[in-house]
């Protein structure tokens, strides 16, 4: 979800100066160039060297981290074991935690195949006002929910369009990037993405993909009840009674809140 590297800036450092170099030219001719562009170039570089120390791709770096140690380390926690199933209910930058926790899981397993790897199996999960972007959670999307995706039961997605957190500050702060916990994600989308990564559901009708998407995920819109990122804490019984999450939505909420 993350996809920034030292790389990405120096590739935004060299493809940008040029064309603000060109402007340059362009507007106020080459007398004034070698004044003009030592401002800007600096200004360009101060830019993204702010961008680049963002404090919130710090933390969803850390997030990313934390779901991958999570998983390491409850796999050597016993009461963890097997034949346990685990759901997951997952807020804010809460959802990359827990996405990078399934995929690491995932991959886990799919290393160990053959060798024994038991371990124990996740229900259902659910993403809250995801800082998640789309387009990651498309592109793993079969790793989830495929056909030998690490979900047993249904992913859903919560999201709202009221939800300024994640339509401003995130857009900032992730500049091509697109929340779930915003955007939201259609059963079509969702089509598409395991049509194309799943070996195994390539061979199948769309139709067939359909009906497996329709049991296996639940996107709900609640921008008429949620209107705030942080209005999802206040209303977590409602929200969870209100889409039916596995009945047990005052042991869920108990729990959430004492965390």
């Amino acid at each position: 979800a993350l996809n920034w590297s030292s790389d990405n800036y120096d590739n935004v450092q060299s493809s940008v100066w040029p064309l603000l170099k060109q402007s340059v030219v362009n507007n106020f001719g080459n007398r004034e160039l070698n004044h003009a562009s030592s401002k800007l170039y600096s200004g360009v570089n101060v830019f993204l060297d702010i961008y680049k120390d963002n404090p919130f791709i710090k933390a969803h770096t850390s997030a990313q981290k934390t779901g991958a140690h999570l998983c390491e380390a409850m796999l050597r926690a016993k009461e963890f074991g097997a034949h346990k199933q685990l759901d997951i209910v997952s807020f804010s930058l809460g959802t990359v935690v827990a996405l990078h926790y399934l995929l690491t899981l995932e991959q886990i397993e799919l290393d160990s195949l053959g060798g024994g790897f038991n371990r124990f199996s996740i229900g259902d999960v659910l993403l809250m006002g995801s800082c998640v972007d789309k387009h990651a959670l498309l592109s793993n999307v079969h790793r989830l929910i495929g056909s030998k995706g690490i979900i047993r039961n249904k992913l859903t997605v919560v999201y709202s369009r009221n939800d300024t957190v994640l339509k401003y500050l995130f857009k900032l702060a992730k500049l091509n990037e697109d929340a779930i916990g915003y955007e939201g994600m259609t059963v079509d989308e969702v089509v598409d993405a395991l049509r194309t990564n799943d070996a195994d559901l390539k061979a199948r009708s769309r139709f067939d993909v359909e009906c497996i998407v329709r049991k296996k995920f639940d996107c709900y819109d609640l921008t008429d009840i949620i209107v705030s990122h942080c209005d999802y804490r206040p209303k977590l019984s409602y929200v969870l009674k209100l889409i039916g999450y596995k009945n047990n939505y005052e042991f869920v909420d108990s729990c959430y809140v004492r965390s």
